[in-house]
């Protein structure tokens, strides 16, 4: 008697739940269709009810554990619908990552992944074993908590259902919430009294029963609502994948029993044989991006409203090509982006460079040949000029169209090429993409073509500026040599000012032993100067030496060498004990000689040319060069003085004296001050830290 009204509970509850789903079905064209998870999940449960139906037919008999294992593999199959239309109802609330919603879902798939997993061990071990009936436990507590889940997620769709939605799903969650209301205090009692309660085991279909009419009542109101529920692609495709693998072990499962019943003194042989074997084919099934792609592109078509799930795929556009730092890095992104709207294997990029040609810039799978002249594609980048078209190889070869552009030979005779895709910025073509044929047969439609646009819009901007970056850093690198060649022609000019000045005072002084001592000084300078220019062209990136340098002799040392040129440099040190400063000799020399030869040009033959040396403070000594020349306005000092390649000095200057000189005594620490009055004279201030005499230094700057 108790076995009867388990059957005739379970099986009116397994066939009202099927004629729940052909009310639903028909007829189609009155009533807009339920959502297709819902629409499954009240399936899988009308399946669960006729299937536990059958355990109460046979009672004692010994495929009585394999009926319940098989009742409970459909039972977490419904868990897994019914969180599925849940997690769509939830969406509005869940877009943040963070959200203790989205993990509450999370918790809930885990616990049906572990229901999974146990109900596939059942299959494997007997109902004597010890191991059976921990997994029974086990699986009772998993299903309490799965219960307690879905209370949790109905009680937060309640609260956070807009008021014009509560209409349509009140009914749904009150009916959802009587089911597992029912089962939380089914494995509750299990759970804590270590045994299924009979009673309450058999009346479960009937209580199932009697909340079809909450359901019946949630989905003819459809008819009214506009909203549809929109569930993300991740979750049903990763929840299908699982469906697909639990289905698959449990049929193999099953094979492997019939291989143990009926296959003699080899059965165990052959069971462990075939499902060792299954599970490497599973594995392998898994990975394989064919299957996946099909998988994709079957439930894209079949289960959900778009092909795409928007956010996520705008989010995976906007971070990949954000990541990029470079052009090839961006090619790359860009292929792989276009690739996954298509489920494509790979691909080639080409961009227009500088001189307006077309040059590939990546290419993943195609076999190119070595000759590819842009001429090429010209009929192409014409026809892209006035539209944005993405081009179907295979399409074109069907259906011939005079409009269509001429393609080179060894792009139609390429069985793998399949898309042309332009990829357009600021009304001109920066690049173009063609595409392999995907991993799994894929008829395109509108909605394929028009994201395809939008992602190669948005990838033809990021390659557009990475274009011009490239194009920036090769113009400052350019620029960067023509300065370090204009800093060696303005050396140069100051070596040739010298030997020239020697020239012309070697016929009045040649006889004057003073002077020859001086001329030979004056060549060995050059000759280290020059020595110092080969240097630098031999090894551009070579650092220069830092050392301790003492000012006095410095100073001293060049006022001897420009004591030929009028006016003569007037030193004055202030008799002060000592005036080191750290830095490269031969660069901090460069910079008093431009600034001094500066000021004996301004201060012309009649007029003076005074440098003072003096300790500032404790840390830092001053220099000053002062001279008598015509001065200078502010206006100038601010705008022109320190600007490289601009001179006062007509063909004869390079412009560079004063920039070099400051860039070195910055680059020292220091600091450079000009004080000047229009036909009175200038005052350069040159601030040097000071440091220690004891301190020998050795290490390198650039």
């Amino acid at each position: 008697m108790e076995h009867l009204v388990g059957l005739i509970s379970h099986f009116a509850g397994g066939f009202l739940y099927m004629a729940l789903v052909g009310i639903m079905l028909w007829p189609l064209k009155s009533k807009p269709l339920p959502e297709k998870p819902i629409l499954i999940a009240v399936t899988t449960t009308g399946i669960w009810g006729i299937v536990t139906a059958c355990i109460f037919l046979l009672p004692q008999h010994t495929q009585h554990s394999q009926l319940l294992t098989l009742s409970q593999s459909f039972e977490a199959l419904r868990n897994c619908f019914w969180l599925i239309a849940l997690s769509g109802l939830l969406r509005p609330i869940t877009t943040d990552a963070k959200s203790p919603i989205r993990r509450w879902l999370r918790f809930g798939f885990i616990l049906i992944a572990i229901q999974t997993l146990i109900v596939l061990l059942q299959w494997f071990t007997t109902q004597n074993h010890p191991i059976f009936w921990w997994n029974h436990k086990a699986l009772a507590f998993s299903l309490l908590l799965t219960a307690i889940t879905f209370l949790v997620l109905i009680e937060q769709v309640i609260r956070n259902a807009d008021p014009a939605e509560v209409w349509h799903i009140k009914f749904f969650c009150l009916g959802l919430g009587a089911l597992y209301s029912y089962d939380f205090l089914l494995y509750s009692y299990t759970v804590l009294s270590n045994e299924l309660q009979n009673n309450w085991w058999q009346a479960r279909g009937a209580v199932y029963s009697l909340v079809i009419p909450l359901f019946y009542i949630s989905f003819s109101r459809r008819k009214y609502r506009n909203q549809t529920l929109a569930l993300s692609h991740k979750i049903v495709f990763h929840t299908s994948i699982l469906l697909i693998a639990s289905l698959y072990l449990i049929l193999m499962a099953l094979a492997g029993y019939y291989f143990k019943l009926f296959g003699g003194s080899w059965g165990q042989f052959l069971q462990i044989l075939f499902l060792a074997s299954s599970t490497i084919f599973l594995f392998c099934l898994l990975f394989s991006g064919k299957v996946r792609a099909k998988v994709s592109i079957f439930l894209n078509r079949h289960f959900l409203p778009y092909q795409y799930d928007y956010r996520e795929q705008w989010l995976e556009v906007t971070h990949s090509l954000s990541d990029a730092i470079d052009l090839w890095q961006m090619s790359h992104q860009i292929i792989k982006l276009l690739a996954n709207c298509v489920e494509s294997t790979g691909g080639a990029l080409w961009y227009k460079n500088e001189k307006d040609q077309y040059e590939l810039a990546y290419n993943t799978i195609f076999s190119l040949p070595k000759i590819m002249p842009s001429c090429d594609f010209l009929q192409l980048v014409q026809y892209w000029q006035t539209s944005d078209r993405v081009l179907n190889l295979h399409e074109q070869s069907e259906h011939s169209n005079n409009h269509l552009p001429t393609l080179p030979n060894w792009l139609t005779k390429n069985d793998n090429a399949w898309l042309l895709i332009p990829l357009p910025v600021h009304n001109r073509l920066s690049g173009f993409v063609i595409l392999a044929k995907p991993r799994a047969k894929l008829q395109l439609n509108w909605e394929n073509y028009d994201f395809i646009k939008t992602v190669a819009r948005q990838g033809a901007g990021h390659l557009y500026l990475a274009t011009a970056s490239e194009q920036l850093a090769r113009a400052q690198r350019f620029d960067a040599v023509h300065q370090m060649s204009a800093f060696f022609v303005h050396d140069l000019k100051t070596i040739i000012s010298q030997l020239s000045m020697l020239t012309q005072n070697a016929h009045k002084h040649l006889d004057n032993p003073h002077f020859i001592q001086d001329m030979i000084q004056t060549i060995e300078h050059t000759i280290t100067k020059m020595q110092r220019i080969l240097g630098h062209l031999k090894a551009p990136e070579t650092q220069l030496k830092t050392e301790i340098i003492d000012l006095k002799p410095l100073l001293t040392e060049l006022i001897s060498e420009l004591k030929h040129k009028q006016p003569i440099p007037q030193f004055s040190n202030e008799e002060i004990p000592q005036a080191f400063t750290q830095g490269n000799r031969q660069e901090l020399k460069t910079a008093f000689l431009n600034l001094i030869i500066n000021a004996q040009e301004a201060a012309h033959i009649n007029g003076t040319v005074t440098i003072t040396l003096k300790q500032y403070n404790q840390s830092s000594n001053l220099i000053t060069i002062t001279d008598s020349g015509h001065g200078m306005s502010s206006e100038f000092i601010q705008t022109q003085l320190f600007k490289p390649f601009y001179s006062t000095k007509g063909l004869t200057g390079m412009g560079l004296g004063m920039f070099q000189a400051k860039q070195y005594i910055q680059h020292c620490n220091g600091e450079l001050f000009v004080e000047s009055l229009e036909n009175q004279g200038t005052v350069f201030s040159i601030l040097l830290p000071s440091s220690p005499p004891n301190k020998h230094l050795q290490e390198s700057s650039t």
